[in-house]
């Protein structure tokens, strides 16, 4: 697959197994994988992204011939709970690893379309990260030569 052959597109509520199945992936390839997977529960946050006004949000990157859904940013806007200020953020952020040789190009054009659509509904910032474990160099690379800075770290403790 050349790394111009995909296309962007809004969720549709026929892309929910598929999209469930990408995240089931990244679950059992992640520190999560200790936790359980309620797969209604991921269904429920896609499908919500289309009511309307919903504060969920999702974009798809579709093979061109194929039309397999590769990759997707699923996100959200929220209040944090001392503000009455929007801040956007992000679920998920994912190309398929047979893919990414699509993800320079895919990239930026799923964080342009988040970008506008958080601005359009009011965020006042969007707060990207990795909290899989999966974390590279090239992600934190990509989010700063996009104005992103880092401010603060996660940390976990299994109890």
């Amino acid at each position: 697959m050349s790394k111009h052959d995909f296309y962007l597109r809004r969720f549709r509520i026929t892309d929910t197994e598929r999209c469930v199945d990408i995240l089931y992936w990244l679950h059992q390839n992640s520190r999560y994988k200790t936790f359980t997977f309620n797969r209604k529960k991921v269904a429920d946050y896609f499908t919500s992204s289309l009511t309307n006004n919903s504060h969920i949000y999702c974009n798809l990157v579709v093979h061109k011939d194929t039309k397999e859904i590769i990759g997707y940013l699923h996100g959200f806007i929220d209040t944090p709970y001392f503000s009455d200020s929007l801040q956007a953020g992000d679920f998920t952020l994912i190309i398929m690893p047979e893919y990414r040789r699509c993800a320079p190009k895919a990239l930026p054009k799923l964080m342009d379309a988040y970008e506008t659509w958080a601005k359009n509904n009011g965020a006042h910032e969007i707060m990207m990260g990795a909290t899989t474990g999966s974390d590279s160099p090239a992600y934190r690379k990509f989010l700063e030569k996009r104005g992103y800075s880092h401010t603060g770290y996660a940390a976990t403790k299994e109890i």
